[in-house]
């Protein structure tokens, strides 16, 4: 899987050396694990990269109870001057990503309002709802459920791969997903001098991190920057896990002695 995501998404970055833009398609990765890790990938070498993925039905709609869309990833990474540090955008469609749901239930926690629906439709907090028979809703209402539609299309019907409503569950390992992806990336220096759109893109940051902020408010983060930081806090501290999360991972260790 991850090497059929690098493998597109670094010939769109090579593609866009020779046009301004370069774009594949690609079918049957079965997941995002390394989408944004992508799309990183391509900030360094001064290409702008967006990276899309269909997933399978699991996402609603407020008027609709069945699960129409996946929760559609995509990744969004421009270069700002610092290879270390691009501007990224790694987000699901859906108001949270499911595997969020999916750790509260190991965890014996709730969600909040907002995230899903049981079966029949109704607004629930009880992550197990969401899982059996409900659904995860849009992020944004009708602008997400437009978005993910946008990229379910994109995924689909460029590549040939199946759409939501056709794709193979991720926990199935009797057929293949069969999901599509979508990558972009476009040659700066075509259009914009690379020094000049890292010094307006720099300029533009330190506004934004100079921003009036709210009582408490210790700093403006730029998107991509959390994750960045908790990434290289892990490096330095290691990866800390939930008592139960820990105990489901020794168990189907146990099971496999």
């Amino acid at each position: 899987p991850k090497l059929s995501a690098i493998c597109p998404a670094l010939l769109a970055i090579d593609m866009e050396i020779r046009p301004s833009s370069g774009r594949t398609g690609w079918t049957s990765p079965d997941r995002w694990r390394c989408g944004c890790k992508r799309g990183r990938d391509g900030a360094p070498t001064g290409a702008p990269s967006l990276l899309f993925e269909a997933y399978e039905n699991e996402v609603g709609e407020e008027v609709i109870i069945t699960p129409l869309l996946g929760t559609n990833p995509l990744a969004v990474s421009l270069p700002t001057g610092d290879p270390d540090r691009p501007l990224t955008l790694d987000m699901a469609t859906s108001a949270a990503a499911r595997g969020k749901v999916t750790l509260a239930k190991k965890n014996g926690q709730s969600i909040p309002l907002g995230w899903g629906v049981d079966a029949e439709g109704n607004p629930t907090t009880d992550p197990e709802a969401v899982l059996s028979g409900g659904a995860m809703l849009p992020m944004g209402g009708p602008k997400g459920y437009a978005i993910s539609l946008i990229i379910d299309v994109l995924c689909s019907c460029i590549t040939g791969s199946a759409d939501g409503q056709t794709m193979g569950s991720f926990y199935d390992f009797t057929r293949t997903q069969n999901s599509g992806y979508c990558f972009a990336a476009l040659d700066l220096s075509r259009i914009v001098e690379p020094e000049v759109w890292s010094q307006r893109v720099q300029a533009l940051l330190d506004t934004m991190r100079a921003c009036p902020r709210q009582p408490g408010v210790e700093a403006i983060q730029i998107p991509g920057q959390p994750e960045q930081e908790k990434q290289e806090r892990i490096l330095r501290e290691g990866i800390a896990l939930s008592s139960a999360v820990e105990e489901i991972g020794r168990a189907s260790c146990r099971e496999r002695v």
